[in-house]
């Protein structure tokens, strides 16, 4: 496993996905909205990263419940 940490805004930086997917990634994880409480913007960029290099993307993000 792989942490990628946000950048200065709070969300995923898709050079930094960049700079650490290969072929050997099998999958990203994204938490949307994060941690932080904040949605993440690249979402697209970023997935169109890991499946370039054959990986796949796996999104949770909290439920709210009444």
């Amino acid at each position: 496993m792989i942490e990628i940490k946000s950048n200065e805004k709070g969300i995923i930086s898709p050079e930094r996905v960049a700079e650490r997917m290969d072929e050997e990634v099998a999958a990203i994880m994204v938490t949307n909205p994060n941690t932080l409480g904040l949605f993440e913007e690249n979402l697209e960029k970023i997935a169109d990263i890991v499946h370039s290099k054959g990986g796949f993307v796996y999104c949770d993000g909290p439920i709210s419940m009444p």
